[in-house]
């Protein structure tokens, strides 16, 4: 490590105190960074984990793996060998030498990717019979991390680049999806809601078999025994997707209806619950030392489930039109997600109660305003499928995946994502949606939110939500403490009350809400907006186009973002119209070139640039003072400022002399006609 440990002595007086802690133990143990993740070796300097990367960056490195590997190069491998015992296998060898790698490819829930890296390390098939063989597995893991990181991070970014161009799938994609979905009503199921659900429990058990493949991929290779999700006998791999999908129809049908969807009912602990000789359903057992896995979201919401595919016929093709989609079209696991966000779509009409679902990139850009951490607690009290806490999965993968620790990985998997709705369908396909997206225990709850019955106080740190507009409630069943917010049965309202309920101080807020909660005159729209204003901090109104949320409705709306305080904080409130978010403002919703979502993200995390923008812009700031001058009123219209160019027009005479002129010519050109005649 020989120029690391000059880079570092160079650029030691400029460290900080908690770097120069990371630079002596680096110095003082020479080859023992290597094992260690970033948590560790945050741990032993007593520091931070940001400490660490800013520490490796100063060092000229991208961040802490590069760091490694650096180190890795530079490495004597007989002092690396010390931590490997001979009896070590090769998946152990490279647990032990590749540390972070193999620790960031695990906790991605990925397994097969983890398989393909692994695979690409092309170990010996015996490595640990003697010290020697042991160093020149290291040497061969040191050679791969060289060749391989580089790879592995240019397939990162090309996946990342890919992520933010792609809009939808692809018009081929559309076709079989389509294809699908008219099978399914050629089969008499023409409820949108009821199709996405069907095809959510066809998609949900086809991803069982490919962790169960990937499972055993790894048990392979690892030489070690996993929990498995199917069962060991006959009738628990007969539920597997690979075993049933190439069979008669009328036994897919048969197995569909007897075995794999009441198994599916019951699951439990990540685990299918098995048959016995007779056919009957055998329970798995509660298990004291696991009390929160076992009553998982997945398992409440599903007990009432059912699979209503009406026949043989209908099942096969749908099956044989998603293997086809799978196999050809969606190999990766990203391509899932995009493809269920097509199909939910499909829900092209409002709720009784104003629900709409909230477009893929609105709720994207509204994710991006908030910037939710990996140690956040992130909650949608009207989550309907689940969007919002999907795209925050997503934003956080895209972001904080190769840093984040094995803790925040068990916190991501569960408890960092909370959800309410009223609709037992919606929480069905909600707790499968973010199962689908590796969140195996979030809190997804039967709850009206703004109902006596939900008393949750200050608990959340990130609140994403586009709450029903045109709703109304029973005013007895009113959570009392968001009555003495604004006293109203307006559910647009009442649930602005409940976000600053729900949030902790500090807590962060991205909510849509129709332009009417803006402007509205009334004593409730004046206080809650007041509220925001005086006693919190308000941060952004964005004005959106009416056509937003078409085919659902042409209603206007706008973004609020604001942070909980509880002691004011509003001094200046930024306003943004957007004219434009990627597409038509028709029915039809097809792409333009036309997008503003990119620019209110670069200037809301840049406001000190806004300060001197004119109110003529498109976006601008108006003091607190205007605002409660106009009875806080959040109008972008009531500030914005049209600039009028004056046209001048010529004089009357010569207007007239103009057509005289004209009629002249229009004479002399009939007098020409007429000689031609």
């Amino acid at each position: 490590m020989e120029r690391t440990s000059l880079r570092i002595k160079v650029l030691y007086d400029e460290m900080g105190r908690a770097e120069k802690k990371i630079a002596d133990w680096i110095l003082s143990n020479p080859g023992g960074l290597i094992p260690l993740s970033i948590s560790e070796l945050a741990d032993k300097c007593k520091c931070s984990e940001a400490t660490v990367v800013r520490f490796s960056r100063r060092l000229g490195f991208e961040g802490y793996q590069a760091l490694k590997i650096s180190l890795a190069r530079e490495s004597d491998p007989a002092t690396a060998a010390k931590s490997i015992a001979p009896t070590d296998s090769c998946y152990q060898v490279f647990e032990k030498v590749c540390g972070d790698i193999f620790c960031s490819l695990e906790r991605t829930k990925k397994p097969r990717r983890f398989v393909r890296i692994f695979a690409a390390f092309s170990f010996p098939e015996s490595l640990h019979t003697t010290g020697a063989d042991i160093e020149n597995a290291i040497v061969h893991c040191y050679n791969k991390i060289v060749v391989l990181s580089p790879k592995i991070q240019d397939a990162k970014r090309l996946r990342l680049a890919n992520i933010q161009e792609e809009r939808m799938v692809t018009g081929a994609i559309k076709n079989k999806v389509d294809k699908i979905w008219t099978d399914i009503w050629a089969g008499g199921i023409t409820n949108p809601l009821t199709v996405i659900e069907q095809l959510t429990y066809l998609m949900f058990i086809r991803s069982l078999d490919e962790k169960e493949l990937a499972t055993e991929d790894f048990e392979n290779m690892a030489g070690e025994k996993m929990e498995h999700i199917f069962p060991a006998s006959e009738a628990g791999q007969s539920m597997r997707w690979s075993r049933f999908k190439d069979k008669d129809s009328r036994e897919i049908f048969l197995t569909m209806q007897q075995r794999v969807f009441p198994a599916i009912k019951k699951m439990k602990y990540g685990r299918l619950p098995d048959f016995d000789a007779n056919g009957e359903l055998v329970e798995i057992a509660d298990d004291p030392t696991r009390p929160d896995e076992g009553n998982t979201a997945f398992a409440r919401y599903m007990d009432d489930a059912m699979f209503l595919i009406p026949t043989p016929q209908v099942l096969q093709k749908i099956i044989t039109g998603l293997e086809d989609l799978y196999t050809h079209d969606i190999a990766d696991l990203d391509m899932q997600g995009d493809l269920y966000e097509y199909m939910l779509g499909k829900l092209a009409t409002a709720g009784q109660n104003g629900q709409f679902r909230t477009p893929k990139h609105i709720r994207d850009m509204m994710v991006e305003l908030v910037q939710p951490t990996p140690d956040d607690f992130i909650c949608d009290p009207a989550c309907g499928t689940a969007g919002f806490l999907v795209s925050s999965a997503q934003y956080l993968r895209t972001h904080y995946e190769d840093s984040m620790t094995p803790e925040q990985w068990q916190h991501f998997a569960g408890p960092m994502f909370t959800g309410f709705d009223t609709d037992r369908t919606m929480l069905r396909i909600s707790a499968m949606n973010l199962m689908l997206h590796s969140i195996t225990n979030p809190e997804i709850d039967y709850k009206d939110s703004v109902s006596k019955q939900n008393s949750i106080c200050s608990k959340y740190t990130v609140c994403l939500a586009n709450p029903p507009f045109k709703g109304t409630v029973d005013a007895e069943s009113i959570n009392d403490d968001l009555k003495a917010v604004t006293n109203t049965k307006k559910t647009e309202l009442l649930f602005l009350a409940l976000f600053l309920r729900m949030l902790k101080t500090g807590g962060r807020c991205a909510c849509i809400v129709p332009d009417g909660v803006l402007f509205g005159s009334s004593k409730a729209h004046q206080s809650i907006r007041k509220e925001l204003i005086e006693n919190h901090q308000l941060r952004a109104v964005i004005s959106m186009p009416s056509g937003v949320f078409k085919p659902y409705a042409g209603v206007s709306t706008a973004v609020l973002v604001f942070t909980k305080t509880g002691a004011g904080g509003t001094d200046k409130v930024w306003f943004y119209d957007m004219k434009a978010d990627g597409f038509s403002l028709d029915d039809k919703r097809t792409e333009v070139k036309e997008n503003d979502i990119p620019d209110i993200i670069a200037r809301f995390h840049n406001l000190d640039a806004e300060t001197d923008r004119k109110r003529t812009e498109q976006s601008f700031f108006v003091p607190k003072e205007e605002i409660a001058a106009n009875g806080y009123d959040l109008s972008i219209n009531k500030y914005k400022e049209t600039e009028y160019v004056p046209v001048e027009y010529p004089s009357t005479t010569e207007i007239l002399a103009d057509l005289h002129e004209l009629e002249m010519e229009i004479t002399k050109g009939l007098a020409e006609l007429e000689e031609m005649v």
